[in-house]
């Protein structure tokens, strides 16, 4: 059938049961030869798949057009989404397991309130921890767009934000909003990201193609596998950034620069001679004050102007001993004439 309608019907793998036209291609270490899309094989094409364990446990091939004429692989490994779900004292049978519902929402069970913010000291690295990993969306923010899996992050000392909930510390929310503080350091940690969504710092929310990179203050550009990404939040950084993936849009969210930015070079800037002796320049020319630093009109300030007078003194005297040596010396090793006996006497008296 795929031979006769190769261009209307192609094999892929899937997260629906049904396949068919509503079916979306699961791309995660996928790829096939078939030139106008990487993610489907039409006839004598192979299509290619290299499971992780980031890979959910239970897909599907099938075809992109006629519904229910593929079937089931089972992911050795794989991931089991509802183990991230946490557990319920549930009555047996009551629910078959295939059947269960896969949530990464907080337990239904009252949970112990999360702590507030540890104190300020949480410069370390070593206590700003995020953990990513990849899921299926269920309730990640942009489930109905971009790609079928999202980022799903864990920390147990840094704020998450599941839309205006605070996420619990050590549980796994989908696409939250991260809280970073300027100045301190965060680390991405990497748990077993496909090398073909790796993660980024970017400061539009979509990735894939349309990343814009931001890299200030970051160890490295992009990682994957159990890698990591040390982000040390600069002054001057934007109030808004974004976690993407550089291989498929909108699995991140956002993160949230607290505090306003920080612009120490326009202090700095004030603080420089040249815009100093600018200013009092100015002030001087406009009458000045008697808190200006250069009072004197030249645009310098008083303590220059001192020095620069006691080493024009200072010349001064020594040209003068200079010349008097020199005449001293002169007129000792001239002949003396007649009746110049006072005047050679009073000249060497007046050197030394």
């Amino acid at each position: 059938q795929q031979q006769q309608q190769q261009e209307l019907t192609a094999f892929i793998l899937t997260l629906s049961e049904q396949g068919g036209a509503d079916a979306a291609s699961f791309m995660p270490g996928v790829h096939s030869t078939n030139p106008a899309d990487l993610y489907s094989a039409h006839a004598l094409q192979s299509l290619f798949f290299t499971p992780t364990t980031a890979t959910p446990s239970k897909l599907w091939y099938g075809d992109n057009t006629l519904p229910f004429l593929g079937g089931l692989l089972l992911i050795q490994s794989g991931l089991d989404l509802s183990s991230q779900a946490p557990t319920t004292t549930t009555t047996e049978g009551t629910e078959d397991e295939d059947d269960a519902p896969s949530t990464n929402s907080p337990s239904t069970l009252a949970p112990t309130p999360p702590k507030e913010d540890s104190s300020d000291d949480d410069s370390n690295s070593n206590d700003n921890i995020i953990d990513v990993s990849v899921a299926i969306k269920t309730t990640h923010p942009l489930s109905k767009v971009g790609f079928a899996a999202g980022y799903a992050l864990s920390s147990t000392s840094v704020r998450l934000m599941d839309g205006r909930k605070p996420v619990f510390r050590g549980d796994t929310a989908q696409g939250p909003e991260v809280e970073l503080k300027r100045g301190q350091t965060y680390t991405f940690r990497m748990l077993d990201i496909p090398a073909d969504l790796p993660f980024a710092l970017s400061l539009e929310p979509e990735g894939a193609g349309k990343t814009v990179p931001y890299t200030q203050g970051t160890s490295t550009f992009a990682v994957s596998g159990r890698e990591g990404l040390v982000f040390s939040v600069p002054l001057d950084a934007p109030k808004q950034l974004f976690y993407v993936s550089l291989g498929q849009p909108f699995m991140g969210g956002v993160l949230t620069i607290l505090g306003e930015p920080t612009k120490a070079s326009a202090d700095l800037l004030e603080a420089e001679p040249g815009a100093f002796a600018e200013s009092s320049g100015s002030s001087s020319s406009s009458g000045g004050s008697s808190n200006s630093p250069s009072p004197n009109g030249t645009g310098l300030p008083v303590a220059a102007v001192v020095c620069l007078s006691l080493l024009a003194a200072a010349l001064v005297l020594l040209g003068v001993a200079v010349l008097r040596s020199y005449s001293s010396g002169r007129a000792s090793g001239a002949e003396a004439a007649p009746g110049e006996t006072a005047i050679t006497s009073a000249t060497t008296e007046t050197s030394v």
